[in-house]
């Protein structure tokens, strides 16, 4: 056959190298002169099926005068080549101007693309060599369409019956160089309505796969009742009917287990005591299906208790329209309407837990508290250890034929309970009496608390108690009493201190010093509420210096024993000498004259300041040797220097303070010099001017 196979899987025809031919002359026309040539100079076959053939030609054209022996070269087509001549005898004569064709065959053996070469060496009929012409050969050895399938075992597990469970299977054309056709079909009859959708959708069931192509087939397993479904698929390859495959498709559907009928709501329309107990009519949770199990049915509130009859169908199946029988018993602990839930779980996906409302009411003997302040009793402020106050809490009984006992209990014992229990009649009232005394300051606080024992329903009413423990209480208005400088020896002025009771009841007080150098007065203080005394405070300092001390003032019968502490502090001061000078020096004088010179001796001290005064050489005399100066006053003390004889003296004033409690004394440093006649001449020499004898 002529020609070559392409990847539709239809053959060229010789009829398409007709052109080619029919041009091979005027190709030629435009090659040099005198030379042979091959045309075309590139041959291709394009795809071949492996293990088939493929056909082309070649044109030899002789554009010479003369013959053209065409001879092959050594290597022309080994015996591993996929191409070969047909029909063409080497070696060939040529005749002048004609052409020959010549049929080359590509077979190939292996898939994919693969060249030649054909080469032709010229010579002339005596044996001259012409050079040699050729082509280039190229073919694609593919094979043909083939059907693959993956997944022919299709299992879908167990699927409730209106669910949908999806497998896949894929189909695959293996073939390199042709188009398959599948054909999908015979689906057992029966079981269309379980297995009736598919992606891609194979309404027409063809399926067209390119080469080397695949697709990728969905089946929805949608069961429509229970049971065990099978079907198959047939893959089919219409070219090659041994390739076709069946897909074997299996699943099971089972019917969703459902509940039946059982009430919404359980009501007890007969209300009943705390303590005691009601059972309902028996009722039942009914099956919808064959295949129901119920796990549990129970209460959420623990004054409802649900009574299976047949406890031992919990977990076993249940047929449809069979049904579980209960009853609901009914202790309420609580007075009023009670709420509840009854709780059915099961297999029943769908539904989930069932739930059953509950209603009933109990009731009973009731206690109310009465408090003025909510649920608090204040007491205010009491005085401590002598004082207390006493408060009522009514309690009312409000039921109309039962007797109310109640149990009183506080927490605290400053807090007393006159009454601990209390028995009050149907619509009585009667009172707990709390009377607080409290044992030490501060605020305190505790829990009446009042349980009604017959009255089951009503927890333990609570009523905070609260009050404050009195009693006196001491303030002092200042924390320090300054008495600056005073005179050793001496008392100073009085200072006051207020020390208030501002707290309830009398107050005592104690006031005491450490330092004999302050005193105060008085030693004991008797405060009534809300009033204040004085305490005078005296400083006698009994020798310089600064002085401190401390005014302890405490509170006897203050319960909180409180103690306040004045800081004292004063200076001891007494006469201070003061001189004005240090030294006293005095001008030359002559022997046996005076000279004089002024010191002021002054007191910068407290009191009157006695100063004895001496001088440590004769020739320094003062003119009194003791002195009185008070307290911010002077003296003077005149001084006289007499000098004996020539020369410079000296010598010490003593001023002795004989009262000034620093033994003061003061030395003041006493020079002079003594004077008396001095020759004096103007000149050592004297010398006359010649002078006449007279």
């Amino acid at each position: 056959m002529n020609g070559c196979e392409g990847r539709a899987g239809r053959w060229k025809r010789p009829a398409v190298l007709a052109a080619l031919l029919a041009g091979v002359l005027s190709a030629v026309q435009g090659r040099a002169q005198n030379t042979a040539v091959v045309i075309p100079d590139t041959l291709s076959f394009g795809e071949v099926l492996v293990g088939g053939s493929g056909t082309a030609s070649l044109t030899i054209a002789n554009q010479r005068t003369d013959t053209v022996v065409v001879k092959s070269t050594p290597s022309f087509f080994p015996a591993s080549s996929p191409f070969a001549l047909r029909s063409f005898a080497i070696p060939n004569l040529l005749p002048p101007r004609t052409t020959k064709k010549v049929t080359v065959v590509f077979a190939p053996t292996a898939t994919g693309a693969t060249s030649g070469s054909v080469t032709f060496v010229l010579s002339t009929a005596a044996g001259a060599a012409l050079g040699s012409a050729g082509a280039v050969l190229t073919g694609t050895g593919v094979t043909p369409a083939a059907l693959e399938v993956e997944g022919t075992e299709l299992d879908f597990g167990v699927v409730e019956v209106g669910g949908e469970k999806a497998e896949a299977f894929v189909i695959k054309n293996t073939g390199t160089g042709q188009s398959l056709e599948v054909n999908i079909g015979g689906i057992q009859a029966g079981v269309n309505a379980h297995y009736s959708r598919f992606e891609p959708d194979l309404q027409n069931r063809v399926l067209q796969l390119v080469p080397e192509g695949q697709r990728t087939v969905v089946v929805y397993y949608t069961p429509k009742s229970a049971g065990d479904h099978t079907a198959t698929l047939l893959v089919e390859n219409p070219a090659n009917t041994a390739q076709s495959r069946t897909i074997r498709m299996h699943g099971v559907s089972f019917s969703a287990p459902r509940l039946g009928s059982a009430p919404d709501v359980l009501g007890f329309d007969t209300p009943v005591r705390i303590g005691q107990r009601d059972t309902s009519d028996a009722n039942a949770i009914s099956s919808a299906s064959d295949s129901l199990r119920i796990y549990a049915v129970s209460s959420t509130s623990s004054e409802y208790e649900v009574i299976l009859t047949d406890p031992t169908r919990l977990g076993q199946p249940l047929r449809a329209n069979e049904s579980l029988a209960f009853r609901v018993v009914f202790a309420p602990q609580s007075r009023g309407n009670i709420q509840g839930k009854i709780l059915v779980s099961s297999n029943d996906a769908q539904r989930g837990v069932k739930e059953i409302a509950l209603s009933g009411t109990g009731y009973a003997a009731q206690m109310r508290v009465e408090v003025e302040e909510s649920t608090e009793l204040g007491f205010g402020e009491v005085l401590v250890r002598s004082g207390s106050l006493t408060k009522g809490i009514a309690i009312r009984n409000l039921s109309a034929d039962e007797t109310l006992t109640v149990a009183v209990q506080s927490s605290s014992p400053r807090f007393e309970v006159s009454r601990p229990s209390l028995s009050i009649p149907a619509n009585g009232v009667d009172s707990a009496k709390v009377t607080f005394r409290p044992d030490s300051l501060g605020n305190w606080s505790g829990v009446l608390t009042l349980r009604a024992t017959n009255d089951p329903d009503s927890s333990a009413a609570r009523v905070n108690l609260s009050g404050t423990g009195e009693g006196p209480e001491m303030a002092v208005t200042t924390d320090s009493l300054g008495f600056g400088a005073v005179q050793v020896r001496t008392s100073s002025t009085s200072r006051t201190l207020d020390v208030r009771n501002n707290g309830l009841g009398s107050l005592q007080v104690a006031v005491s010093s450490p330092s004999p150098r302050f005193a105060a007065s008085p030693t004991s203080l008797n405060i009534p509420a809300g009033s204040s005394r004085t305490v005078e405070v005296t400083f006698t300092p009994d020798s310089l210096g600064a002085w401190t001390g401390i005014l302890t003032l405490r509170a006897t019968n203050d319960p909180s024993q409180a103690v306040a502490r004045v800081n004292l502090s004063g200076r001891g001061e007494g006469p201070r000498l003061a001189v004005t000078a240090e030294e006293m020096v005095f001008s030359p004088t002559l022997v046996s004259r005076s000279t004089s010179q002024i010191l002021d001796v002054g007191n910068t001290g407290l009191g009157s300041l006695q100063v004895a005064v001496s001088s440590s050489s004769p020739r320094f005399a003062a003119s009194a040797t003791s002195l009185n100066i008070p307290a911010g006053s002077s003296r003077t003390v005149e001084v006289t220097f007499t000098p004996d004889s020539l020369g410079v003296w000296t010598g010490t004033l003593t001023l002795r303070a004989t009262n000034d409690p620093s033994q003061a004394v003061a030395r003041v440093n006493l020079s002079g010099r003594g004077e008396g006649p001095r020759l004096a001449v103007t000149a050592e020499e004297m010398v006359f001017s010649p002078t006449l004898v007279s």
